[in-house]
């Protein structure tokens, strides 16, 4: 139906009645500009709550509402207007929710409106919090796939080579400005250039490495950030680095050492794409042209080669199609459901306790790394539960770890509220009990890693040969078929 235009009268003058929210803009600019007069005067008291003047404010005016909304009040644009808002549009800032720890040791949540992440934490720490995660508020989107390199997160193999040369040049005793230039000039990556001479021009600016590194648009993990505020603390930089550098090494190891082993199965695996594809394409169309030119069929077992052939012929350029639609519906399906797909992930009966053992592995690494450092227990826990990638077993982490906060052991928390594996919670235990705890932890860690490394390996070396005989199978299954229909031919013909 289509809407009538109308006029209005409002402070004696005639407004033209135009887009809702646009009439309502041209209404409060008018009336703003006429209260301004007329309390200049003193004839006049300022204006309503609604932006109205006084003029329209006690009478029964038109404005542009319709429907049920009646009639002298805004449009849904000003019911979801706020001043808030409007301060925080008009300045540019954003809003960031936080999670920090106040003076005394409590975690709370909570909002900041800021221009960008560094300037939300130096608003955090300036009311005496020591933020712990930090993330934009946002309307959700659609999911995205972004790799590493391209995104501001830098990847564990950079990490691993910033931390090595700023620890070696930190040892020979190099102040921090120096060793990240030094650093800068040997790096090779444009990426670690560029975010080791952003650090060194904070730091000439008169800057901590700590806030250098919040406000660097490179992300790092907060397990660096407070290893260096640790280190600035204690005065002993080149010691946190040593350990940034153990760690993220061990990690990088850990992680080339899995691709090397899955290298093998895979090329395997391709060899067997690639036999299929060479008998597809080359070895069953100059049997099929015999077979069609005979005048006998072939056997069941010869047409049934000869059309699957056939078919990969035809459809396979749609394979990469499909796989990629069944990647996307896998990631968008887990992206939706992550609980199901975690408790999934969880419950397989091989990988799901692999999964486990990595996941607490990468915990026990990080939080070793951190007590090591200096850093508080209280502290060192959320920091530490950041390395876990499934959401299920970091919930379960946060539950052991607000029992910790009221006196409970890390060991008796993590036994009754984690699916933490029998074996690393012993290490824990030991650790209590010594006064060792970040020398036992880190001997968890490395025992969850011997178990991930042997575990694979096992894996690894049934899948191997498994591989060899599929590909084996294929093809003298293949071959036996096209032999069959070749002696039944020769049959035929004599």
């Amino acid at each position: 139906m289509r809407r009538r235009r109308q006029d209005f009268r409002c402070c004696r003058r005639r407004l033209p009645a135009l887009c809702r929210f646009g009439i309502l803009r041209a209404h409060r600019r008018h009336g703003n500009s006429r209260i301004r007069r007329r309390v200049a005067s003193g004839r006049q008291g300022p204006k309503d709550g609604r932006g109205a003047c006084a003029d329209c404010a006690g009478r029964r005016v038109r404005h542009h509402a319709r429907g049920r909304r009646g009639q002298d009040r805004g449009g849904r644009h000003d019911q979801r207007r706020t001043v808030e808002g409007d301060r925080r549009m008009n300045a540019g800032l954003k809003r960031w929710r936080y999670r920090a720890e106040d003076s005394a040791g409590a975690v709370v949540d909570g909002v900041i409106d800021a221009a960008d992440r560094a300037s939300a934490g130096e608003a955090l720490r300036a009311r005496h919090f020591i933020p712990l995660t930090l993330k934009e508020s946002s309307r959700r989107s659609l999911p995205t796939l972004k790799s590493g390199s391209s995104s501001g997160r830098l990847t564990i193999a950079e990490l691993a080579r910033v931390t090595a040369r700023l620890r070696d040049l930190l040892r020979a005793g190099i102040p921090a400005a120096p060793a990240l230039r030094l650093a800068a000039d040997q790096a090779a990556a444009a990426r670690e250039r560029e975010f080791l001479r952003a650090l060194r021009s904070d730091i000439e600016s008169g800057r901590t490495l700590t806030a250098a590194l919040a406000r660097s648009r490179f992300e790092t993990p907060r397990l660096v950030r407070a290893l260096v505020e640790a280190g600035e603390a204690l005065g002993d930089l080149a010691r946190q680095f040593d350990r940034l550098a153990a760690h993220y090494d061990e990690a990088l190891k850990l992680r080339r050492e899995m691709a090397a082993q899955l290298a093998y199965p895979a090329a395997l695996l391709a060899l067997v794409v690639a036999t299929l594809f060479f008998l597809s394409f080359f070895v069953l169309p100059q049997f099929e042209q015999i077979f069609e030119s005979a005048l006998a069929p072939p056997p069941p077992e010869t047409r049934f080669v000869i059309a699957a052939g056939a078919v990969v012929r035809e459809y396979w350029a749609f394979a990469p199609a499909i796989l990629l639609v069944l990647f996307a519906v896998g990631r968008l399906a887990a992206r939706r459901y992550p609980g199901a797909w975690e408790e999934m992930r969880l419950s397989a009966p091989v990988a799901g306790r692999l999964l486990k053992v990595a996941e607490f592995g990468a915990y026990f690494r990080t939080l070793a790394t951190l007590i090591g450092g200096g850093a508080p227990l209280a502290r060192s826990l959320p920091l530490a539960r950041d390395a876990m990638s499934i959401g299920i077993l970091r919930a379960e982490v946060d539950s052991a770890e607000s029992s910790v906060r009221v006196g409970e052991r890390l060991s008796a928390s993590l036994s009754l509220k984690t699916r933490c594996p029998r074996d690393l919670i012993s290490y824990i235990e030991i650790g209590e009990e010594t006064g060792a705890l970040a020398a036992m932890t880190g001997e968890a860690a490395a025992r969850a890693e011997t178990l991930l490394r042997t575990a694979v390996q096992k894996i690894l070396s049934l899948l191997a040969p498994m591989t060899t005989a599929l590909m084996g199978l294929v093809t003298a299954g293949v071959i036996a078929a096209v032999m069959t229909g070749v002696l039944s031919l020769n049959e035929t013909i004599q």
